[in-house]
């Protein structure tokens, strides 16, 4: 987890149940990190919105790599897919794509149209790349936008507001197996969960107590650990996948939920 305060990450290990900071410097120092990817092989890339880079280590935190222009852009999000690395500019309000192993830039997207045209960024925050398609929380539209992998423009949905399925400031954003998608809402204080289609589901978390979500920023589901929280769950029913949620302030800053479903014989 990228921590902005300390200007490094916070490791959470499950198996020996510890936490450590990691503070590189040298050519790893960190700016503002605001966000962060793993890849399949352990690497790490790091959204670095000061020093206006991506920063990559490799899985025993060595210094790599850096991609972008520090001289412009703001890359605010991250994500590596295949041999390619994502990156959200806030700035410039697109996506940049470029090869891993030459670290040339591919492609971009969205091109921005008319100053109405539903595509376009106006300050976009998260991302989440999936098999088939890309889906980027803008906040200086209030909407969750998603685009094919050729950067081709799908739809939207959202909208500034204050109803159940609009926004105020959307920020993390993940997708679940079965399409699926939620998006936290910094300024709601929850998570909405919307169909592929963008038509609202549900929503849970809030702000009242020490308990709840407190400028909630990001999200991530994860499949690989229900065995360490089945303890949690109410008899009778087993935990399908997890969901945490980081906050950026309040005594709690990571809560932890989970989807269940009835036990089958």
């Amino acid at each position: 987890m990228c921590d902005s305060r300390l200007d490094g990450l916070v490791l959470a290990d499950f198996s020996s149940r510890t936490i450590e900071h990691f503070l590189p410097t040298g050519f790893g120092k960190m700016g503002l990190p605001l966000n962060v990817d793993i890849d399949t092989i352990g690497n790490v890339y790091v959204a670095d919105t000061k020093r206006r880079q991506v920063i990559m280590f490799s899985k025993d935190l060595e210094f790599l790599e850096t991609f972008g222009d520090p001289e412009k852009g703001k890359p605010v999000d991250v994500q590596r897919v295949g041999n390619e690395l994502w990156v959200l500019d806030m700035e410039q309000q697109k996506i940049d794509i470029y090869n891993i192993g030459n670290k040339n830039l591919l492609r971009s997207f969205p091109e921005r149209k008319g100053e109405d045209d539903p595509q376009n960024f106006y300050n976009p925050a998260n991302m989440k790349v999936t098999a088939d398609r890309v889906y980027v929380s803008d906040i200086g539209d209030a909407r969750v936008k998603s685009y094919d992998l050729q950067g081709n423009f799908i739809n939207a949905f959202g909208g500034h507001g204050k109803n159940m399925g609009q926004f105020t400031r959307p920020k993390g954003i993940d997708v679940d197996r079965d399409g699926n998608i939620y998006v936290v809402d910094a300024a709601f204080q929850n998570v909405q969960i919307f169909d592929s289609t963008g038509k609202l589901l549900m929503f849970f978390g809030k702000y009242n107590t020490d308990r709840d979500l407190y400028l909630p920023a990001g999200i991530y589901i994860d499949y690989e650990h229900t065995e360490r929280y089945q303890e949690f769950v109410l008899p009778g029913y087993d935990l399908k996948y997890i969901i945490f949620v980081t906050n950026q302030y309040g005594p709690r800053k990571v809560h932890v939920y989970g989807f269940i479903k009835p036990k089958t014989e």
